[in-house]
């Protein structure tokens, strides 16, 4: 897959999608020279996850004004001196978390033409990876991390949830031989102690205590989502039935690269419509209504 380059002249502006006072604006900022750890990206495709949605809508309040954004698959244009990991032209995602914070929350995110990062956050993946599927290394990671806890493949669990984490989460379980997980959002379905593991991709008010009830006596639950307010578990029934509680944010981002690199899972189906970045409303938009497809910002040529 061939890319083209950006030819650098300091300083040059950006186009950057801003979240400020008055909402989501694109806009254009003025980039910066490189520190000698870091590199510069051309940010190729930036997937719209929940988290992006949750910050746009106040529910996840941040500092403002915020660059948005944290999952993406990025060509490196420009390192620092010091930069071993990444080189000029590498095909390139990331892990968001740094000392700094998280990517998009914290710090400026990926929805942007270009994103400064350091090159400890970068892992390269083979260039005839497509764009769209590159920008699943975080969503990947993340999906893999309840797979800590689970020693044994023969257990029965649950996924619950309809999303496209669901569907993903479900996805590497039967990969990695964890085949008798199934997903579902009607709780009030599900016999009584019959599950040996949850896995909570969603968690709302209605669901905590079918949570606690479906679960059987010293079994699992793991919390593979990030809630905008405090939920409530029912600790009577938690001492009663001796049921532990997980929470899974990430596995490790390397194992995620090679299940790309190495093509072990197919995404089709979780690919969905991609708008120019100057688009993003009618993005937002779809994103909000919660399709199983994921929407992705094409944020430069």
């Amino acid at each position: 897959m061939q890319h083209s380059y950006i030819e650098l002249s300091y300083p040059y502006c950006m186009h950057a999608l801003v979240l400020d006072k008055e909402g989501l604006t694109l806009q254009k900022r003025k980039s910066r020279v490189l520190k000698s750890h870091e590199a510069r990206l051309k940010i190729l495709a930036a997937g719209l996850c929940q988290t992006d949605i949750h910050v746009a809508d106040g529910k996840l309040p941040v500092s403002r004004p915020l660059v948005l954004g944290h999952e993406f698959s990025a060509l490196v244009i420009e390192v620092g001196a010091d930069c071993k990991r990444v080189k000029k032209g590498d095909l390139v995602s990331a892990d968001p978390r740094s000392p700094q914070g998280f990517l998009g929350i914290d710090t400026d995110g990926a929805f942007a033409n270009e994103l400064v990062i350091s090159e400890n956050n970068l892992y390269t993946l083979p260039k005839e990876i497509s764009p769209l599927a590159a920008a699943f290394l975080e969503p990947i990671a993340a999906c893999l991390a309840p797979c800590k806890y689970l020693a044994d493949r023969s257990v029965k669990g649950l996924v619950v949830g309809t999303g496209r984490i669901a569907n993903l989460t479900v996805k590497l379980l039967h990969v990695k031989g964890y085949e008798l997980f199934n997903t579902s959002n009607r709780l009030e379905q599900i016999e009584t102690s019959s599950q040996h593991v949850v896995i909570a991709t969603s968690f709302t008010e209605s669901q905590s205590s079918d949570f606690t009830r479906i679960l059987h006596p010293g079994g699992l639950l793991i919390i593979k989502c990030r809630p905008t307010k405090s939920m409530r578990l029912d600790a009577r029934m938690i001492t009663l039935k001796e049921l532990s509680i997980k929470g899974a944010a990430y596995a490790d981002f390397e194992q995620a690269r090679t299940y790309l690199a190495e093509k072990k899972l197919d995404l089709t189906e979780l690919i969905g419509e991609t708008f120019p970045l100057e688009k993003y409303e009618g993005a937002f938009e779809l994103a909000r209504q919660g399709i199983s497809r994921k929407v992705f910002l094409k944020c430069a040529e």
